[in-house]
């Protein structure tokens, strides 16, 4: 308010300027609050997408340990069941 006054006091702003320097001023707050909850959800959206992917990674290295298990095992079946060695 302060500097406002100071502004048309010395004539560098007419009391109309000062109101539309404010009003645009309002409508860039209301865009940045914007941004900051837009910001928030993109950073919501990638810790669940790393969540997603930790998860995938977990269920495919259980997969690849139960195949090599199986396999371990049918091997171990046919040694026990060759005739030829």
């Amino acid at each position: 308010m302060l500097i406002d006054r100071s502004l048309v006091a010395y004539g560098l702003l007419k009391p109309e300027d000062l109101v539309e320097i404010h009003k645009i001023g309002d409508r860039m707050l209301e865009f940045s609050g914007d941004r900051a909850i837009a910001a928030e959800q993109a950073r919501a959206a990638v810790a669940a997408s790393e969540t997603d992917r930790a998860q995938l990674k977990e269920q495919k290295k259980a997969e690849a340990a139960e195949r090599k298990r199986k396999h371990a095992e049918d091997v171990a079946r046919r040694k026990a069941a060759d005739i030829i060695s």
